[in-house]
């Protein structure tokens, strides 16, 4: 959301499904989306197969950011109130490499705004299958891992990448976690306290993590309370309740009114089975949930209002 008050959207549209190049745009709505403007192309996101090279975001401080995928790592941009042009490379220093993790990708949900202005990034990546298990406790046959870092400063300085499966051998020192972590969502649960599901490449379930210390170290993961893929977007709104939303049954959310401890049964909102959605809150307890379509018709959008312990649509 602009300061202006509208809201800023950002997609891509490719040539052909699933084949050639992919043009971002951008579209502004004031009203809260009910209606939008006409589409603009926007260069400043660069492009790659999916779109997903330039990842805009809005941090605790206001300024929207993009982060950029680029060769030897990440980069952070100022972006000007259009979004139209992008200044003041900062790259970002990581730390070493993860051990085994040539590539680290962005999930959908990349960036987490906290409650004391800091920000987490989700990176996810393969992990070089030639290299065996070392312990008992990593788990997994396609290998892949997830990390976190944070940031206190606005993106400017990043802590060293953290793994997001924070489980440890007999003698509590770390090992590697399992191999079964892909894209990563997150809530605030309570202030300082992280509650995570994670998109799994062979558990029937999702994998979910806990921090309670903003992010800076995580318990070990274990099975979720539903299976799930393809999680884009996870939200706590004013009410507290938190909502996730994923693949099978269809496009369905997930609600926690607990902080995240236990679930109801979800509620499918869409027959489209490969959606990454984005979801925000426009007011209070009310939810905008913009999606692309697996059937590759037109984007599409809806209205949720949490109430009552349920969703509603609207």
């Amino acid at each position: 959301r602009f300061p202006s008050g509208d809201l800023i959207l950002v997609f891509g549209v490719q040539e052909r499904p699933y084949e050639g190049r992919t043009t971002m745009l951008a579209s502004q709505s004031n009203d809260d989306g009910r209606s939008w403007d006409e589409p603009e192309v926007l260069q400043s996101a660069g492009d790659d197969p999916w779109g997903m090279k330039g990842r805009f975001h809005q941090f605790p401080d206001g300024r929207i950011r993009c982060l950029m995928a680029e060769e030897g790592g990440y980069t952070l941009y100022e972006v000007s109130h259009d979004l139209r042009e992008l200044s003041a490379p900062h790259q970002l220093d990581l730390g070493p490499q993860p051990e085994g993790m040539p590539t680290l990708h962005m999930g959908p949900q990349a960036l987490l705004n906290q409650s004391d202005g800091s920000v987490q990034l989700f990176l996810y990546g393969a992990h070089d299958s030639s290299q065996p298990a070392t312990s008992i406790h990593t788990w997994g046959s396609v290998h892949c891992q997830a990390f976190t870092t944070r940031s206190e400063d606005g993106g400017r300085t990043w802590s060293p990448l953290t793994s997001i499966d924070g489980v440890t051998d007999a003698e509590g020192k770390p090992t590697m976690g399992s191999l079964d972590l892909t894209e990563v969502c997150c809530a605030e649960s309570s202030p300082g306290t992280l509650v995570s599901l994670i998109r799994p490449v062979y558990s029937p379930w999702m994998w979910e993590t806990w921090s309670r210390d903003g992010g800076r170290s995580w318990e070990p993961c274990m099975r979720g309370s539903f299976p799930g893929y393809a999680t884009p977007a996870m939200l706590k709104t004013a009410s507290g309740a938190i909502l996730v939303a994923h693949r099978l049954p269809g496009c369905t959310i997930h609600a926690s009114f607990d902080g995240g401890r236990t679930w109801d049964d979800g509620t499918m909102i869409d027959s489209s089975i490969w959606v990454m959605g984005s979801m925000m809150e426009v007011k209070p307890d009310l939810v905008l949930y913009v999606s692309y379509d697996s059937f590759e018709s037109r984007m599409r959008a809806q209205f949720i209002r949490v109430q009552d312990g349920k969703l509603h649509p609207v």
